[in-house]
């Protein structure tokens, strides 16, 4: 059963008489051309379940509340009228809605399920319609994109859950102030407001540092003595303040060394979970004293050394000197016969030869005895050393020589 064209003429009539500021005149013919012609209101037999009827109904109640230009109200009874029953044809309403509302987003999404849903079906008039709808609005949204946020983390937009990191593709968003939420469990969360604008892309950086840790550090000091020691904490090796210690730390390993006078460096590595608690109970050993330890060094031999070489070489420097002696005669001896015979020549090497064996005689009678003074000496000095004493904090160690070995006296 067809509707009467005279009532469908008036529908019209109400709705295009009407000036809609924010809304193309030839996109509201088209919208209500697709709505009326599609719901076909005679298309529901008197037998049409209920559920039909009501979201005829309330098709029929969002045309008039869009003819009123009440779009929020016209919004709800098209989205009402689609979930009862989801005609393609009531989508196209739901965009113009969502366009009139400059909610560009939403109503780029739904055309664009229009056209998907109705693909092969839909008139060209009215694919036109929304093809160039989505062309101009495409050009007012924006682009979010949300970078370097921790895998798995949760992106919501205007409080609304929109993926989780890292998202495949940008976020579109109509222009104006939105806030931005990045979150993960054991990361500090990202709070923050992005204004987007026409035609652009926003980058928001999103490197969501971890939770600090709290770590707490008792220190015992395991000694007999009542007197109050400072301890002090270093972690990586960077001082970090005293003991007990109370503060935030960076989630993660850590290397803790506790220092005090007189104590034993308290040493451990332990590894912080982001957002957690940890408590140290750190006991401190005092440094063990250690027992005396005799050292004795062998005598030094160089001096008994020395002196024996130093008499050696007196004793060459004595042979040298009895030679020249012995040859300084013999000389001699030629000398007086050369003189008698009255060998000029002869006399004259003789008499250089005779010179030489003084000198060279001299030099080694002086030679040894300067090394022999030297090595008896070094000698005596060696001699002296025989008796060593070695002191040890408050120990005195007399080392002497004896039957067998040494002798220690205390």
């Amino acid at each position: 059963m067809i509707e009467p064209r005279e009532q469908r003429e008036q529908m019209k009539k109400r709705i295009t008489d009407r000036v809609v500021t924010r809304v193309h005149p030839l996109i509201l013919t088209v919208a209500l051309i697709v709505s009326v012609t599609t719901i076909s209101l005679g298309s529901f037999s008197a037998h049409a379940d209920e559920a039909k009827e009501k979201a005829k109904s309330l098709f029929m109640k969002g045309v008039d509340l869009f003819s009123e230009e009440n779009l929020p109200e016209a919004l709800a009874a098209f989205e009402e009228s689609y979930a009862m029953r989801p005609k393609n044809s009531v989508l196209f309403n739901i965009g113009m809605c969502h366009k009139a509302l400059f909610n560009y987003v939403e109503s780029i999404r739904t055309f664009r399920e229009y056209l998907k849903k109705g693909r092969g079906k839909i008139k060209s008039a009215q694919r036109k319609a929304a093809e160039e709808a989505l062309a101009r609005m495409e050009k007012l949204i924006g682009h979010l994109e949300v970078v370097e946020a921790p895998e798995g983390a949760e992106v919501t937009v205007d409080g609304v859950p929109v993926g989780t990191a890292p998202l495949l593709e940008s976020l579109i968003l109509d222009p104006g102030l939105h806030s931005v939420r990045v979150e993960k469990e054991g990361f500090e969360t990202l709070q923050t407001k992005v204004t987007i604008a026409s035609d652009a892309t926003i980058k928001l950086k999103a490197a969501l540092p971890l939770k600090k840790a709290r770590l707490k550090i008792e220190c015992k000091f395991d000694d007999d003595g009542d007197e109050q020691k400072d301890a002090f904490v270093y972690m990586d090796g960077e001082a970090s303040g005293g003991c007990p210690y109370d503060d935030e730390v960076p989630a993660g390993r850590l290397e803790i060394v506790i220092k005090a006078s007189g104590m034993e460096d308290f040493v451990t590595v332990v590894e912080v979970e982001s957002g957690a608690t940890m408590t140290i109970s750190a006991v401190l050993e005092p440094i063990e004293s250690e027992e005396p330890v005799l050292v004795v060094e062998e005598r030094s031999r160089t001096l008994f050394i020395s002196g024996i070489a130093s008499l050696a070489l007196g004793v060459g420097g004595g042979v040298v000197g009895g030679y020249f002696t012995y040859k300084g005669s013999g000389d001699h001896d030629d000398l007086v016969r050369a003189a008698e015979a009255g060998d000029a020549p002869a006399y004259n090497n003789l008499k250089d030869d005779l010179g030489t064996d003084k000198a060279l005689m001299a030099v080694g009678y002086v030679s040894a005895g300067v090394f022999i003074v030297i090595g008896v000496v070094l000698l005596m000095v060696d001699a002296r050393r025989k008796d060593s004493e070695t002191t040890l904090d408050n120990a005195t160690v007399r080392v002497a020589p004896a039957r067998g070995g040494l002798s220690l006296t205390f």
